[in-house]
């Protein structure tokens, strides 16, 4: 692994075209921006092993770090906001309308919650692995990582969807009875 001082920093830095800046956005638009970055962390990958030996592998190889952390975050940001909420939604349903537990249901949703907690475990390795001061994940501890952050995430979204199922039709009648019932006890619209 490379380690640059933050003084260094400033002089290997790699500008980025604007081209390329474009597309970064564009495929973030599409929902291709980790795939992007990932290609480019294995073009600067090419070109750092092409280079080895010279000034420029230290830049390229810090580039390509930088992507890899990159599209780490996005595929964390991804994990969070997509598919942690459909994993929910479909607790919330299965919980809400008492649907019975077949064989492709429960693979579904544990297939979803692996994935979930896979995608926060392939970030943490990366940052793990880029940080000189600590030692590398190998494959054996971020699997048990994974399996930490699993028995984490199961209770918490198994809570969230039961809670939710159970109390969300009460938290409806309250929120309307406040929309629909002005402080003085008397409906809205109604004139006096």
């Amino acid at each position: 692994m490379v380690y640059v001082e933050e003084s260094e920093k400033k002089d290997l830095e790699i500008r980025i075209p604007k081209k390329l800046l474009f597309l970064r956005i564009f495929f973030s638009l599409i929902q291709l921006g980790r795939l992007f970055r990932n290609l480019e962390y294995m073009y600067y990958m090419v070109l750092s092993w092409k280079w080895k030996g010279t000034d420029l592998e230290t830049r390229v190889r810090l580039r390509a770090m930088e992507e890899k952390r990159d599209a780490c975050i996005l595929g964390l940001v991804d994990g969070f906001l997509e598919s942690a909420m459909q994993l929910l939604l479909q607790l919330y349903l299965a919980f809400h309308h008492n649907l019975p537990a077949t064989f492709l249901r429960v693979v579904t949703l544990s297939l979803s919650l692996a994935g979930t907690s896979w995608i926060h475990t392939a970030f943490y390795r990366h940052s793990r692995n880029i940080d000189i001061t600590k030692h590398k994940m190998g494959i054996r501890i971020s699997f048990v990582y994974w399996l930490c952050v699993l028995a984490e995430l199961s209770p918490r979204f198994l809570l969230l969807a039961s809670f939710g199922a159970y109390f969300m039709p009460c938290l409806h009648k309250m929120t309307f009875n406040n929309i629909v019932i002005d402080d003085n006890g008397e409906r809205k619209g109604e004139k006096t």
